[in-house]
């Protein structure tokens, strides 16, 4: 499928300005060197390789969040593990159970554990593999077994590999900028994890994603990561 980017008449131009905020349009205007048409290519880019990310982002989290549900449930023989005194959950992934029950409890639904689990966000299950579990039995008696597909996984390469990700989705969901990111490697890392957990997804997240064919296609007209930045450089000496 061919990604159409589209062009602008001035008229429109000024609508989309208005309608997007020159502050939003801002980081896009300085990568094109001042070229407004330009910019809003590349604003249409960075929405088309967003959307083309949201599958694997998408696949990744859900198994997640699953995974580590199994794992702690099993680990504890109970499903509302989270909470079990034995194993004390520190801030912020305190604070944000709290929040997800208190969510629930305010529309009138039960706290079910699969309702709980479902409500907690990415940046709590990613947490969980943080450094301030290092020296407790979370990982070590726990959530190594979340990753059943890669035995000698440490804890420490497995929050690496997930922290960017996290921030990915994040800066996706709340609309901003993510040409400057290497997203070849962001896709990398999202069938890595997934296949530590799961090969299956991994292979149906690998079969549906679209974003090896968007990238190859938006490549030239909006370079991400470090060719983001020769991008610029390029424009600017092109102008002079």
């Amino acid at each position: 499928m061919q990604e159409r980017i589209a062009a602008y008449t001035d008229a429109e131009i000024g609508s989309l300005i208005r309608a997007f905020s020159e502050d939003r349009l801002s980081m896009f205007l300085e990568m094109a060197g001042g070229n407004i048409h330009q910019a809003l290519r590349l604003y249409d880019c960075n929405i088309i390789l967003s959307e083309a990310l949201y599958l694997p982002l998408h696949g990744v989290e859900i198994c997640l969040r699953n995974s580590i549900h199994r794992a702690l449930s099993d680990g504890c023989k109970r499903p509302d593990w989270y909470d079990d005194p034995r194993l004390p959950l520190a801030n912020p992934q305190k604070q944000t159970l709290e929040k997800a029950k208190a969510s629930l409890a305010s529309k009138g639904k039960p706290l079910a554990p699969g309702r709980i689990v479902a409500e907690l966000p990415f940046g709590f299950w990613v947490g969980l593999l943080g450094k301030h579990y290092a020296k407790t039995q979370l990982w070590g008696g726990h959530l190594r077994k979340a990753f059943p597909h890669h035995a000698a996984l440490q804890r420490k390469q497995c929050h690496s590999l997930l922290q960017p990700l996290r921030e990915l989705r994040n800066r996706i969901a709340h609309h901003e900028p993510i040409l400057m990111r290497d997203l070849q490697a962001d896709h990398d890392r999202l069938l890595t994890v997934s296949g530590w957990m799961c090969p299956v997804t991994r292979r149906w997240i690998q079969e549906r994603s679209r974003f090896p064919q968007t990238f190859r296609q938006l490549h030239r007209a909006a370079p991400t990561g470090k060719a983001a930045a020769d991008f610029k450089r390029d424009i600017s000496e092109t102008k002079a």
